[in-house]
């Protein structure tokens, strides 16, 4: 029988709770919150990581 029913993890405890964290934006993997974050206006908290560049590259 195949699922059609994914199941993702994404949680990350963010300690200091500051949304501009490096430590948290690092582990932010979701499309729509990285394009908002990483726009060509701002300048960046925390440099990108590969698999977020390649996120980044795909739209969904």
């Amino acid at each position: 029988m195949k699922s059609n029913i994914a199941l993702r993890s994404n949680v990350y405890i963010n300690r200091t709770r500051r949304k501009t964290d490096p430590d948290f934006l690092a582990q932010v993997l979701d499309y729509k919150v990285l394009s908002e974050e990483y726009n060509e206006r701002k300048e960046p908290v925390a440099p990108l990581s590969l698999l977020q560049r390649e996120i980044l590259r795909k739209p969904p």
